[in-house]
């Protein structure tokens, strides 16, 4: 599975790659039994990673040479390329009609993007992603195939654009091996202030005052729970004034003990923030106005009937009603975590086992820019937004069924914005850290207490990274194209899914001269989030991949193995059986590389060429001003797995749309991909 750390078995994830996978060889396993239980499931990735047949001659190959038009078919050889081509030409003539529609369908989008003064959609305080670790050091710098000892004690920078919260850091920090010496220098970049004002709100509170014993814990609650304890308002208030009294870049770097550098004038937008919170400048609803409290009054008396009458005085919760209504995300745990699912739902608390009645204070930090998916509306009816413009994306004009999205332009700044929880409703903390790190605490059935550890834990150790000055944080909110940062270089650099706005060439032109060539793990990271919207939008066989039925039988094989394995535990064990350790899912099933590549193909017209041109061949998108994409149809990334899997992951259910791509310099003696 791309997501296992190498070294460890594809099925049970436990250390040990002895036996592999007879056809690829890159799957690896601890046990024959480990390998014929993923049998199933590894055969998508094994069809890509496995030798390939020529289209022609049916002979294997091990290299590839690929129809330079569709790349969805190889070759032994042109002459064999040209005596299949009656055979072919239809089916190829299609896949790049295809992409050409999807390009033009696209074009619409990253045209609205390219001229936005700022996305004005709800601030991504939780992410909607699993958190990475940004280096990954044992499987590459200081993997055990590596001589360098150095590598353990070297200094290492890293550049976050559209970063988001911080648990990429966090976890990134967790994740470093115990022999670890050398320091971190990280910079952040978020075009929200908000987001950014949130993080530098979190960084202060870990380095701010070393004689608060449990920071950890208290900041945990502060991330995630809709509303705290007395001593959570006391750290959160006291944090608040003293930001709220930087009014430069060197204020705020004194503030932080040296922890934290950003410019002056975008300290400023940040202090906006920070007096929001400090004077709890969120709306408060009217509980007499019919129109705020009808879809709370429908969502109240399953938490009334834990006799918590008085969270209706919570204007925050009366808020979050609003967001979650009809919300259920029992429907995707297994069912000794739904009761977990129910209480996120019914009271957002997230605490180290606090009653909710001693949860006194509304959380501001929550609150802020509201978006597209509720929208408030003042005492006596009139709207409390005036959005300057409102921009459509593509599937709201081409397909209005299927749209789920609204890009909103507004310049205003952050004191001229009404303050409202805004928190999408399925968006939760057991969606963006990871499950199996979690259990590996100490498995519950109740889920908040085993992920409040688990993240306790990340936390407490970047807190004593931080102390230990091994870290040091630069924090922008300037847009992503314009940043200046020639005179630097960093090791990694992730985008986030800026990609999906401006086209991966731009942003390989744009951050990758700043990898550093000395570095040979260097690496640009980049996701996409979009392809998923917009190729299935298209009921197109060519994009929707002709094995997908196989697989999709393949899942149903394994999922009937797993019915009847439980309720033979069931019948042994009766109501004390639990279901077998892997459930299968069946977004496990499907290696969807060939469709990635077609939308990075659609996206390279939209955002390069143009729509009238032909659609690229594989080699012009995976290659940029001397760097090159890893090719994932043959192996696997090296610092971000290609894709999230499910398997074992059964509470925390991540978010299955996320792709993620690696830019790197190549060796002079690599060669690369062929097309025909």
């Amino acid at each position: 599975m791309s997501d296992v750390r190498r070294g460890h078995c594809w099925y049970c994830r436990k250390p040990g790659d002895k036996v592999p996978c007879s056809r690829c060889k890159i799957g690896v396993y601890c046990s024959q039994n480990c390998l014929g239980r993923d049998k199933r499931r590894h055969s998508s990735e094994c069809q890509s990673f496995g030798p390939q047949k020529c289209n022609f001659c049916q002979k294997q190959l091990e290299n590839r040479l690929e129809c330079s038009g569709c790349g969805g078919v190889i070759y032994c050889n042109r002459s064999h390329q040209q005596q299949d081509w009656k055979n072919h030409k239809a089916e190829c003539k299609d896949v790049k009609g295809d992409i050409v529609a999807v390009a033009k369908a696209m074009t619409i989008t990253t045209e609205s993007y390219a001229n936005m003064k700022r996305l004005m959609d709800y601030p991504f305080y939780f992410g909607n992603t699993l958190a990475l670790d940004f280096l990954r050091l044992t499987d590459n710098e200081c993997a055990p195939s590596e001589t360098d000892d150095e590598a353990l004690s070297g200094n290492y920078s890293i550049l976050s654009v559209g970063s988001g919260d911080l648990r990429n850091l966090v976890n990134t920090i967790a994740s470093l091996p115990a022999a670890f010496k050398g320091s971190l220098n990280v910079t952040l970049c978020d075009f929200d202030p908000f987001v950014m004002a949130r993080n530098v709100l979190f960084l202060y509170i870990m380095v701010a005052d070393d004689s608060v014993s449990d920071v950890d814990k208290y900041l945990t609650s502060i991330w995630y729970s809709l509303q705290y304890t007395d001593k959570e308002e006391e750290i959160v208030s006291k944090a608040l004034k003293k930001l709220g009294s930087c009014s430069t870049g060197d204020s705020l770097y004194e503030l932080t003990g040296g922890l934290i550098e950003m410019e002056d004038e975008e300290v400023q937008v940040l202090r906006q923030v920070w007096e929001g919170w400090h004077e709890k400048r969120y709306i408060r609803y009217d509980r007499t106005d019919k129109n705020n409290m009808s879809s709370f009054d429908q969502s109240w008396h399953g938490f009334k009937s834990l006799g918590c009458d008085d969270k209706v005085e919570s204007p925050l919760y009366r808020q979050r009603m609003r967001a979650v209504k009809n919300l259920r995300l029992r429907e995707d745990h297994p069912f000794m975590h739904r009761y977990s699912s129910d209480m996120w739902v019914q009271n957002g608390k997230f605490t180290d086992g606090v009653n909710v009645r001693d949860l006194g204070h509304d959380n501001v930090t929550l609150t802020g820019r509201p978006g597209n998916d509720f929208s408030p509306r003042c005492k006596g009816g009139n709207s409390a937004y005036p959005y300057q413009s409102v921009v459509m994306d593509t599937h709201a004009i081409e397909h209005p069924h299927r749209c789920n999205r609204m890009l909103l332009e507004d310049s205003r700044e952050p004191i001229d914005i009404a303050f409202v929880y805004c928190i999408q409703g399925d968006m939760n903390p057991y969606r963006v850290w990871d499950y199996l790190g979690a259990e590996a605490t100490g498995y519950n059935d109740d889920m908040e207490p085993m992920y409040f550890r688990y993240i306790r834990k990340c936390i407490k150790s970047t807190v004593d990274f931080i102390r230990k000055k091994r870290l040091d944080v630069k924090t922008t909110i300037t847009e992503a194209r314009k940043l200046n940062l020639e005179d630097k270089t960093f090791d990694r650099i992730f985008t986030s899914n800026l990609q999906d706005y401006f086209g991966a060439h731009q942003m390989v032109r744009k951050f990758g001269p700043l990898l550093n060539r000395g570095n040979k793990h260097a690496v640009l990271v980049m996701e996409t989030l979009h392809w998923v919207e917009t190729v299935y939008s298209f009921n197109n066989q060519h994009f929707k991949g002709e094995l997908k039925c196989l697989f999709e039988r393949l899942y149903k094989q394994d999922e009937s193995s797993y019915n009847q394995e439980y309720q033979k535990q069931l019948m042994e064990r009766g109501d004390i059986a639990s279901p077998p350790r892997y459930r299968p899912s069946i977004e496990d099933y499907d290696y969807d590389v060939a469709d990635v590549i077609k939308y990075l193909k659609s996206l390279y017209l939209a955002t390069e060429t143009g729509v009238n041109s032909k659609a690229p061949s594989t080699r012009t998108i995976m290659e940029c001003d001397g760097l090159r994409m890893r090719d994932v149809r043959q192996g696997r990334n090296k610092v971000a797995p290609f894709r999230d899997v499910y398997r074992g992951r059964q509470g925390g259910i991540p978010g299955t749309e996320r792709r993620t791509l690696e830019w790197f310099y190549p060796a002079p003696k690599d060669i690369c991909t062929s097309d025909a």
